[in-house]
């Protein structure tokens, strides 16, 4: 124990004599952190947290889709031209042939497909549209009378909706059929779903699986986008006003004593 701390008071006497040799580096161990910590207290003085009261993801109302596939209920949908078709996959099932009837009623030309996979290499083929295009389509992965997957494809690149005065309806990216995180305050995503009509389409593909399954025309589902509410929270913008500058005032402190350190090698 008695060699330990004669060693000890050693290392540290020689500690102090190198030191007090280089005084100016030594001071400047102690003065830079301390000015980046004066610098963290000046920023967090400047930047106060806020307190937000409970809020909505919109405060806009939709109104609610009928499920008696009329005219109105569909009329935010695109209106396909001449050479766009609506696609359904597989053929020959009971789900996809009650669609076909169901966009025939609303004059709309229609093209079944295989599966899904062929509906996407098609939209993903080099000749597609110049003869031919999909405006939007269903497609189902399983059908079996009880358990359904299915998913809605939308033409974002020939949106050629005329209905919107204010020209094109935004039109959500349904190729990859990724589900799109909605952020708070995000209205324009919502938007694009229902002005887009795919929120509609949704509610009649919906409502159709409901009575093939319940074998009951009178069943309904009468959708409607309802606000989901948001609770009370505190925002911080320390992070994003210390954004590139955080790495900078960690390393301050360390690279006077790594240079020191070097530089006695």
């Amino acid at each position: 124990m008695t060699n330990f701390s004669a060693q000890l008071k050693a290392l540290l006497y020689k500690q102090w004599i190198v030191w007090k040799r280089n005084w100016c580096g030594s001071l400047m161990e102690i003065l830079i952190p301390a000015l980046v910590a004066l610098i963290l207290i000046g920023v967090r003085a400047a930047v106060t947290p806020s307190d937000l009261a409970e809020t909505s993801y919109t405060n806009q109302r939709y109104p609610a889709f009928p499920p008696d596939f009329s005219t109105r209920q569909f009329a935010a949908l695109p209106r396909c031209n001449a050479k766009s078709k609506v696609a359904l996959s597989p053929p020959n099932i009971p789900i996809t042939l009650q669609l076909k009837t169901l966009f025939d009623s609303l004059n709309y030309t229609t093209k079944f497909y295989q599966n899904g996979l062929e509906m996407d290499d098609f939209m993903k083929s080099e000749g597609y549209g110049e003869t031919e295009t999909i405006c939007f389509g269903v497609a189902f992965s399983k059908a079996d009378g009880t358990n359904f997957e299915y998913s809605i494809k939308m033409n974002a690149t020939g949106n050629n909706n005329n209905n919107n005065p204010n020209g094109p309806s935004p039109i959500p990216n349904t190729f990859f059929g990724r589900v799109q995180a909605l952020k708070f305050q995000d209205q324009s995503t919502i938007r694009k779903y229902f002005q887009s009509g795919f929120l509609q389409l949704q509610t009649a593909v919906d409502n159709i699986i409901l009575r093939l399954t319940t074998k009951n025309d009178k069943s309904a589902i009468a959708a409607s986008v309802n606000s989901l509410r948001l609770p009370k929270w505190i925002e911080d913008p320390l992070p994003t006003s210390l954004q590139g500058l955080l790495q900078f005032l960690i390393l301050m402190p360390l690279l006077v004593p790594f240079l020191r350190f070097v530089y006695s090698i």
